[in-house]
């Protein structure tokens, strides 16, 4: 008779859809740990772990957990797996997550540019105040007929590019390799960034933190952007330097910056960004929602069952 498949789920989120499912699945056997048991030894025996892909998760300490423990696999719960890939991991296949916080953190990017360019925050401050404003209100601002340049084109650039044209926004796709693509109006490559920010009223990150997009928006690429362009960061906070973003706001060559992810995060409370002129900041929630851990734990199990049959998991990020 064959081993069960011993699986460690590592306590993060959706843990009321994800921790069921997984006891529930035939021909597994599930640990649920905090990341100190999993330090402490108790990945001893298991075949595989489900656990978020973040920097605060992945220690040094829990890298040397998992490299001693013979995992055969880590399937990744976030859209971010930059903790991950701090570590080479040999013989440790890493799956993603399915592409299932697509929506949920494009729509939020989206929520959060509406929120700056339709000036809601100051009509929601107003009304704290009790207060009808319409004169002294900025400039209200529409999304039609400008253009979204989307850095990084997978499951959550995707998402954010089917909106964006919902609202009568041009589309263009920065990606490494260039070519072309049916969800974009525009291709560019890496290469060819500068001349994709020229024409860019939205900058909308999305790409994963990688050696290469590490502050790839700084001060050289922030000065290619349209006078007036607003830049939203769903990614990861590392994609752009803060320091130059600060001057680029109080320049006014921003027109101003949607942020869910910081670097330093979480912001400290004396971070110049929160007083910024024309930013928005969220504690990194994008990818909450009400309906994410069901399609989360849906695809996580998908994934174990194809495991459990000897074929190849889907959205391979690393190893077989």
């Amino acid at each position: 008779m064959t081993p069960p498949l011993r699986i460690a789920y590592i306590r993060r989120f959706a843990d009321a859809e994800l921790i069921p499912a997984l006891q529930g699945l035939d021909g597994t056997q599930t640990v649920v740990l905090s990341a100190d048991e999993a330090i402490a030894g108790g990945l001893e025996g298991c075949d595989g772990i489900v656990t978020a892909g973040a920097k605060d998760l992945w220690t040094p300490a829990f890298a040397a957990a998992v490299q001693a423990s013979g995992l055969r696999f880590i399937q990744n719960m976030t859209a971010g797996y930059d903790g991950i890939d701090l570590y080479e991991l040999p013989g440790i296949a890493v799956y993603g997550n399915g592409g299932v916080l697509g929506a949920p953190v494009a729509e939020h990017g989206l929520a959060m540019l509406l929120t700056l360019m339709r000036r809601l925050d100051y009509a929601v401050l107003a009304q704290q105040q009790k207060t009808w404003l319409r004169k002294g209100l900025p400039q209200v601002l529409t999304l039609g007929d400008r253009r979204m340049t989307i850095l990084g084109f997978g499951s959550i650039g995707r998402a954010a590019a089917k909106r964006a044209r919902a609202f009568d926004m041009e589309v263009a796709a920065l990606r490494r390799g260039g070519g072309s693509d049916p969800e974009a109006d525009h291709v560019y490559s890496y290469e060819e960034m500068q001349s994709a920010f020229a024409a860019t009223d939205v900058l909308f990150l999305a790409a994963p933190l990688t050696d290469e997009t590490f502050r790839i928006v700084n001060e050289t690429t922030l000065s290619w952007l349209k006078p007036g362009a607003v830049v939203v960061n769903v990614g990861r906070g590392d994609l752009i330097c803060s320091e130059a973003l600060q001057k680029a706001l109080e320049s006014g060559h921003l027109g101003g910056a949607c942020l869910d992810v910081t670097a330093p995060e979480p912001l400290p409370d004396n971070h110049p960004l929160w007083s910024a002129p024309n930013v928005l900041i969220s504690p990194h929630i994008a990818g909450g929602s009400d309906r994410a851990g069901a399609k989360l734990a849906a695809h996580v199990v998908a994934n174990l069952r194809l495991l459990l049959q000897g074929e190849r998991p889907s959205h391979v990020i690393r190893g077989h």
